[in-house]
């Protein structure tokens, strides 16, 4: 494919965003002539890139033929790390999920880089000899997400406070042990990359995910491009001091946001489980309700920050704390706006994030897609 040009691959990720387009459309947006797109348009059409379908009746009654990514073109491998558990999915072009699997660790991260890492590779090695030698063969290379701050360019894990990594280079190391390439990325931005390419920000060009999970942080797009800052930093909101002489955080310091913010600073505040809490909160418990009222303000700071910092159209809600427990995100869809700054108060929206659970998997697998399209 390395003789393939530029617009070649131009064509082929506007199809792919497009969801299914015209051979004009592609010409007005591109300025090649209709002959150039005829010719390169066939061209991804015999290499199984695209395929054709037909679309409406036009003005003279002819149906037009719309170009449509070929679901089975290629196929990555997403991988998701967390402190408990491991999730690996097989995707394709389309973003449809072949084959997945959700695992308990084996060995916990932490403790063991070595032997979780040798563990990963046999799971991931037995996934792709789960399915269709025609599917295996086309899959093009490994993501995987990973919470902390991450150097996606050298695929190196720089701090992750909650695997006790440092300084773990996770790309060198699986690309031996699995004979591919292999990307590494943020898992708040995974999630980001994944709603980009497959889910509600499909259109949108400036957004920020809100992730609220074991901590707390945020990915950012701006201008249709993930951002990341200086040292892949871009984000880090939970890491933000609200309190210099507050509770400890486990990146060391005191009073971070994430310590007020998190499914473990509530656990650690209320002293029970957030399941007991929430039982003793709708029985009008008068503690709950108090600490409920705090994290509710809390929540509405967040929002009102997250808008005047990075000033986005979007604010995806994802997370465990929005995933499992409704009541967090019903109160920011009917409150959010109550301490947002005037002017920016029409010019935002909140949305939950399409695929739950399985978005960081999902994100991992199609940071493979987004890698795919800006090296060529």
């Amino acid at each position: 494919m390395k003789d393939k040009t530029t617009n070649y691959f131009l064509v082929l990720s506007l199809i792919k965003k497009h969801d299914a387009i015209t051979r004009t459309y592609l010409a007005k947006l591109t300025g090649l002539s209709n002959t150039s797109i005829g010719k390169i348009t066939n061209s991804l059409i015999l290499d199984g890139w695209i395929i054709e379908k037909n679309g409406q009746d036009n003005s003279l009654g002819r149906k037009a033929k719309l170009l449509t990514v070929n679901p089975d073109g290629l196929y990555s491998l997403g991988v998701e790390i967390e402190k408990e558990y491991t999730q690996l999915a097989i995707i394709s072009f389309d973003g449809r999920i072949i084959k997945s699997k959700k695992v308990i660790n084996e060995f916990s991260p932490p403790d063991s880089i070595k032997h979780y890492l040798d563990w990963l590779s046999q799971i991931i090695l037995c996934l792709m000899n789960e399915v269709q030698a025609r599917i295996k063969e086309k899959i093009i290379a490994v993501g995987i997400s990973v919470p902390g701050t991450v150097d996606a360019t050298n695929g190196m894990v720089v701090d992750s406070s909650q695997l006790q990594w440092s300084n773990v280079k996770l790309k060198n190391v699986m690309e031996k042990k699995l004979n591919s390439e292999v990307y590494v990325e943020n898992h708040v931005r995974s999630i980001l990359i994944a709603e980009k390419l497959y889910g509600g920000l499909k259109h949108e060009k400036n957004a920020v995910c809100l992730y609220i999970g074991s901590g707390l942080g945020t990915s950012v797009m701006i201008n249709g491009e993930v951002a990341r800052g200086s040292n892949n930093s871009f984000g880090e909101i939970g890491h933000m001091i609200i309190d210099p002489n507050g509770p400890l955080c486990e990146c060391g310091r005191l009073g971070c946001l994430q310590t007020y913010l998190s499914l473990e600073s509530i656990k650690k505040q209320y002293g029970k489980n957030i399941q007991k809490f929430l039982e003793d909160y709708y029985n009008g418990c008068k503690g709950a309700n108090m600490l409920m009222t705090k994290i509710q303000q809390y929540l509405n700071i967040v929002i009102s920050n997250i808008l005047c910092m990075y000033n986005p159209n979007v604010v995806l809600l994802c997370g465990p704390l929005f995933y499992d427990f409704e009541i967090f995100k019903e109160f920011l869809h009917e409150n959010a706006g109550e301490y947002v700054w005037e002017p920016l108060k029409t010019n935002f929206k909140l949305k939950d994030v399409e695929n739950g659970r399985i978005s960081a998997m999902l994100g991992a697998s199609s940071l493979v897609i987004d890698e795919f399209f800006k090296s060529k």
